[in-house]
């Protein structure tokens, strides 16, 4: 649900190049969230603080999404 509603967020374009560059950056590690966030926000030019934080570091699905 969450990457669905980033997807819904950032647009399908901005999403599909994230995994992308996300899946070949990351391919044989590890990385966090808040790398995750960073690209996300990089590759949309978007502030995602609040999105990240109500889909993933908050308990629950977010009421307002």
């Amino acid at each position: 649900m969450t990457l669905e509603a980033l997807r819904m967020r950032i647009g399908a374009a901005d999403f599909t190049r994230l995994l992308r560059q996300w899946a070949g950056e990351h391919r044989y590690g590890n990385a966090t969230i808040e790398q995750f966030q960073a690209r996300a926000e990089q590759i949309s030019g978007k502030r995602l603080g609040h999105f990240f934080d109500a889909w993933l570091r908050t308990p629950g699905k977010p009421a307002d999404w």
